[in-house]
């Protein structure tokens, strides 16, 4: 029951996440096509699901989704072309 919880809580900051990067702190930077928002959303998501991962006891998902963020993260950042000045 406690990993629903926060599995819920993962998916509604998501989406606060998407809506407070959409509007503006993140400029109109897009990495693969999609809005850094969204890739942004995605990261917050993946940790949600780790963390409720780990409250249901099951560790090597929570390691395993933990790695996949930072891959993700890191493959996003890297395809961000930096701002012209």
């Amino acid at each position: 029951m406690g990993s629903l919880v926060v599995v819920v809580l993962a998916v509604a900051l998501a989406g606060l996440v998407r809506a407070k990067m959409a509007a503006g702190l993140l400029g109109r930077r897009e990495a693969y096509g999609r809005p850094m928002s969204d890739w942004a959303a995605l990261s917050v998501l993946g940790l949600g699901l780790g963390l409720a991962a780990l409250v249901a006891g099951v560790p090597s998902l929570a390691f395993l989704l933990l790695v996949a963020v930072l891959v993700e993260s890191y493959v996003t950042i890297s395809q961000v072309r930096p701002r012209r000045r």
